[in-house]
């Protein structure tokens, strides 16, 4: 993973409280950036906001990570935290 990645997204994960939407061209990384990064977590939740419209208005809404939480868990989407915090990834 690119170091420079890499490092904005351990700052991220240290600042609680917002949600991480990586937004960007087909074909650049994303995917493979969050699938790498996620396993310094204990579980997360893959998102493909393109293939759900519904979905991707929640993160329109707000970059609040517990009012997305709530929003997601409303449409549906099941979360087990009891390993540890979630990581939401969305392409």
């Amino acid at each position: 993973m690119d170091r420079k990645v890499h490092d904005t997204l351990l700052k991220w994960k240290s600042s609680s409280g917002r949600a991480l939407v990586l937004e960007g061209p087909r074909q650049t990384g994303k995917t493979f950036i969050m699938k790498e990064f996620s396993k310094s977590y204990h579980y997360s939740v893959y998102i493909d906001l393109e293939e759900n419209e519904e979905l991707k208005t929640v993160f329109e809404q707000t970059n609040d990570a517990s009012e997305i939480y709530e929003k997601l868990s409303y449409n549906g989407i099941r979360f087990d935290t009891s390993s540890g915090d979630p990581l939401l990834r969305q392409t």
